[in-house]
């Protein structure tokens, strides 16, 4: 059990890493690696070599070194989550895992030492309120939040590349879910995505190779296991048994992640403005973001980008003249548009500031004042560009939302359009 000092309040996390040989193999491949001290959970699936056991833990300890190496990234993150020092701790995960695959390529090809390999992996940093995270190949990384079960990675097989580029409803050959596109080992480098997710209150993450994630889709069992998850002693037994029970032939193992509150007698500390177990809700509420709406798993990665202010009757919101690094969505309240000090418009729940300057990078064209008080949500610049590389169907969805919204805020306020 250990503690994170998130932004404005304490939460607790309990994780349990597990390990099993499985039902036909009688050594293991697999390695798990839990730093609490720097948050640090890493799974790895080493392959079926001799030296795959070796791959899996060299791969997981330098990766944990080169973390160590220098932990004022993460130290500035907690003190203060800003999309800059966010950016910082993302680029120190993908450094550490692309020094690790570097060893690992280099010491394979050395004559008579080692053997080639092709790991797969899933590693993640619990850092102030967000898990960044990424992964290589077919290892996982599940989340169960409020009875929902969601698998946030994707696997890099031939398997997903053939469902993406086939027609619709097309079969695809469940072999090709075993041959990997993208592997630590076989290269030099291996090509990176860093991804982020906030974290709420009960959320349970799971860390897994594919010999558990095999069993864990086959059935219901998984579903129940992590959403209902209260001892996850139990829960990581239950994993293991129902693999055993489904046969499944490869090594079993992982690590699992519950976020819990603190218990009454411990320090209280104010809780953040808008609970994070209903930034779903509120996502799904955005008019601009009506065409995702029914996509669960689109939400709950643009959970990482939004920002949270509240603006009191009178405040500035945005200043005429200045940078255009944010954009804002009103959820509460009223805000007056002032040109030359003079009011041009009145904007309410819904309405979306500051998107040209945000998208043009010019300097802002108006002042916008809260005529009452306001609560908002607002997307940096910097996180909206890596979301554009790292999912860019998604970004051009965000995109077309706000090129609506604004073309209906131009007719309502022109008499040109």
């Amino acid at each position: 059990m250990q503690w994170h000092l998130f932004q404005n309040y304490r939460m607790r996390t309990l994780v349990r890493g597990f390990e099993n040989v499985g039902y036909k193999q009688t050594t293991s491949e697999d390695f798990f690696l839990i730093d609490e001290e720097i948050s640090l959970f890493v799974v790895c699936d080493g392959s079926k070599s001799k030296d795959g056991r070796w791959a899996a833990e060299t791969l997981s300890e330098t990766i944990r070194s080169e973390i160590r190496k220098d932990l004022s990234k993460i130290r500035a993150y907690r003190d203060e989550a800003s999309p800059r020092n966010k950016a910082e701790v993302q680029r120190q995960l993908g450094q550490a895992v692309q020094e690790a695959a570097k060893k690992i390529f280099s010491e394979s090809r050395v004559e008579k030492l080692r053997t080639p390999t092709a790991s797969s992996l899933i590693a993640g940093i619990c850092v102030a309120d967000h898990l960044v995270w990424t992964h290589v190949g077919s290892a996982r990384l599940y989340l169960a939040r409020d009875g929902q079960l969601h698998c946030l990675s994707k696997d890099h097989t031939y398997y997903e590349e053939m469902l993406e580029s086939l027609p619709k409803g097309a079969a695809v050959n469940p072999i090709f879910k075993k041959r990997l596109t993208r592997s630590i080992g076989d290269t030099e480098s291996v090509p990176l995505v860093i991804h982020c997710n906030q974290v709420a209150t009960g959320d349970v993450f799971l860390f897994c190779s594919n010999g558990v994630s095999d069993a864990f889709e086959s059935g219901r069992v998984g579903h129940s296991l992590l959403t209902q998850a209260q001892d996850l002693t139990s829960v990581s037994e239950a994993l293991v048994e129902n693999s055993w029970r489904q046969n499944v032939e490869d090594n079993l193992c992982g690590i699992v992640l519950k976020f819990v509150e603190g218990t009454a007698n411990e320090r209280p500390l104010r809780r953040i403005p808008i609970d994070v177990q209903k930034q779903i809700e509120i996502l799904r509420s955005l008019s601009f973001l009506k065409s995702l709406q029914q996509d669960e798993k689109a939400l709950i990665r643009l959970q990482g980008l939004l920002g949270h202010k509240n603006v009191p009757k009178g405040g500035t919101i945005i200043q005429e003249g200045s940078g255009s690094e944010e954009l804002y969505i009103i959820l509460d309240g009223e805000a007056d548009v002032l040109m030359n000090g003079k009011r041009v418009s009145r904007l309410g729940a819904n309405d979306i500031i500051g998107e040209m300057g945000f998208f043009t990078l010019e300097k802002r064209i108006a002042t916008v004042v809260a005529s009452e008080s306001c609560r908002l949500v607002s997307i940096h610049r910097k996180e909206f560009e890596a979301l554009v590389q790292i999912e860019p169907r998604l970004g051009m969805k965000i995109l077309e939302g706000v090129v609506r919204q604004l073309s209906d805020k131009l007719k309502r306020h022109s008499n040109v359009i």
